[in-house]
């Protein structure tokens, strides 16, 4: 009774496809920790990527906080308000600007203030500039009064009672730098403007 023991014959399309399932899984399983050690190197680039960006939205704001104290730094030296016309090409610079405000005045001014102009090299600069057009002789005229806020766009202006500007909040917005506004300034336009309050 030693004798060999006989066994079953094995199906030969079984065995393949048994092969195949454990090659199946064998991929499954690779790709799993392809991919767990691909998290795990991103989460490091990711740690370093938000520790850059922190660092650059620090000097960014630092940027800011200086262009702000500058621009405050121009105003204060002013002491009454200056009218410049304006030529014909130099029309061009206050028409060019978005999320300016645009405020009637009376019943033929316009009081344009602030906004954003894009400038050549893909750059973006916020505005601080107060205008003055008025419509019916088509004048365009520059004013800078003293105390002027900060440069800003996407602001409210509205006049309250006649020849009194009241600008509120906005923003200092470039494609690098972002800070809002939450303040209130009044400017008197007519007859004439002398200083921001």
């Amino acid at each position: 009774m030693g004798g060999p023991k006989k066994g079953k014959k094995k199906d030969p399309a079984k065995e393949a496809a048994k092969r195949e399932r454990k090659a199946r899984k064998a991929d499954k399983a690779a790709a799993k920790r392809d991919r767990k050690r691909s998290a795990a190197d991103s989460d490091d680039s990711d740690d370093e990527s938000e520790h850059r960006q922190s660092r650059a939205t620090q000097e960014e704001e630092e940027d800011i906080e200086s262009l702000l104290r500058s621009a405050a730094a121009a105003s204060a030296t002013t002491t009454s308000a200056t009218y410049t016309t304006l030529a014909p090409d130099e029309i061009r610079s206050v028409t060019r600007r978005c999320n300016c405000s645009i405020t009637a005045v009376g019943k033929d001014e316009l009081w344009i203030y602030g906004g954003e102009r894009a400038e050549p090299g893909d750059t973006c600069s916020v505005s601080g500039e107060l205008y003055r057009w008025r419509v019916e002789r088509d004048e365009w005229t520059r004013v800078a009064a003293a105390n002027a806020p900060p440069p800003r766009c996407a602001h409210q202006t509205v006049e309250v009672t006649p020849g009194c500007l009241l600008v509120f909040g906005g923003e200092y917005a470039t494609w690098t730098q972002f800070r809002h506004f939450n303040d209130l300034w009044t400017l008197a336009v007519a007859p004439r403007a002398s200083r921001w309050e």
